[in-house]
Order: structure tokens, then sequence, then C-alpha cells
């Protein structure tokens, strides 16, 4: 399971968030979205779905990215099950 901590760590990677900005409102564009789900499937071995790229692109805070991955990984889960 990803951490909140996790999120942050790579939205900063990607330029998204600085030190400060961690409560901060997000935008993800098309290619920081691409290095999102390179950090995700890299690190944490989470594959993103085509179908779910949107959903997390229309994320606009770190709390709701993170729901977010959290319920993609558990559909993930229940799949492979």
């Amino acid at each position: 399971m990803i951490s909140t901590q996790d999120v942050v760590r790579m939205l900063r990677d990607c330029g998204v968030l600085t030190e400060e900005s961690q409560d901060d409102e997000i935008v993800l564009d098309s290619m920081t979205l691409v290095w999102l789900v390179h950090l995700l499937q890299e690190e944490h071995g989470i594959t993103i779905q085509p179908d779910d790229e949107e959903e997390l692109a229309s994320c606009t805070s770190v709390g709701e990215l993170h729901r977010r991955l959290t319920r993609t990984t558990s559909k993930e889960v229940v799949h492979d099950a």
C-alpha cells in the first residue's frame, strides 16, 4: 500500500510540490502524469491502467490523489485474486 508521504515525495520528484506546499492545490498536466505513472510502476509496482489515468489527472489535492491511488491499487488486488 502506498502512503500519503510516498505520494508527497513523488509529487516533489515531479516538480508539482515544493517542501512547503504539501497542502496546496495540485495540477497534474500530461507530462507530470506520465512521470508519476512511471514512478508508481518503478518504485511501488503499481500499474495504472489507461482508464484510471484520467481519474488521477483530475485530482486537485494530495489527499484526493492518495485516496484514488489506494482505491486503484485495491481494485488491482481484487482483479489479481
